[in-house]
């Protein structure tokens, strides 16, 4: 139920911006999609090109790879920059809403929490930046391509597939076992984070305080030696 809650919180936050989300995931496909000419360009060069030297059809083999390869960077920036303005302003608006529930918390709260811990847990929205990126598009769609090429290969010799998917089961049961390690040591260390923050940000404002504690001193010493002169 937590993670549920925790995954329809996250899919509604990219809703809020999904024009951004949608615009990059769509310049990711089409990426991914001129990725697939390349090999087959490739193999022409290799059977046909090359031993009838056509240097008419290699022309335009090069023609078509260049105009692939500008293309290409045209749609990375372009997901670059849809994915980066999708970050943050997904970012932000978690923020927002976190800091608006802070505020509507009674003052009771405020006494028990310190002010650097309370900063610094909500500071950890920085790291669902992986998740508001590009790398959660890419995954997605390399899952479709592994599927793609899985079926590829059951097509050409699925023995050999079979024997070579043998390892994914290790795989699972390794990532299976350390998820649990890693997903509680990630806890800790972002509860240690947060404690040692509020205790940096009390030590440099008991020095703060103590500096205007010498300043007033001083400031009482100078008033005092000019009083004591004019008594005198």
């Amino acid at each position: 139920m937590f993670i549920k809650n925790q995954i329809s919180f996250l899919f509604a936050a990219i809703g809020l911006y999904k024009k951004l989300f949608l615009s990059g995931t769509l310049c990711l496909i089409f990426l991914s999609l001129l990725s697939l000419p390349t090999p087959y360009l490739l193999k022409v060069v290799v059977d046909r090109v090359l031993p009838a030297r056509d240097m008419r059809l290699l022309n335009l083999i090069i023609l078509a790879l260049v105009g692939i390869q500008v293309s290409r960077l045209g749609f990375s920036y372009l997901s670059n920059y849809y994915f980066g303005v999708f970050n943050q302003e997904a970012l932000t608006g978690i923020k927002k809403d976190l800091y608006r529930r802070l505020l509507r918390l009674p003052l009771s709260f405020f006494d028990r929490q310190q002010s650097g811990y309370l900063l610094s847990r909500v500071n950890e929205v920085e790291g669902l930046s992986l998740f508001f990126s590009s790398t959660t598009v890419r995954l997605a769609l390399s899952i479709l391509e592994f599927v793609f090429s899985l079926v590829i290969l059951f097509a050409l010799n699925w023995k050999l597939t079979l024997i070579a998917l043998g390892i994914l089961p290790l795989l699972y049961i390794a990532t299976k076992h350390y998820s649990g390690t890693i997903r509680r040591l990630s806890r800790e260390v972002m509860e240690k984070g947060a404690v040692v923050s509020s205790r940096v940000q009390e030590t440099l404002s008991g020095v703060e305080k103590g500096e205007n504690n010498y300043q007033l001193c001083r400031q009482a010493q100078r008033w005092v030696a000019v009083f004591g002169s004019d008594n005198r």
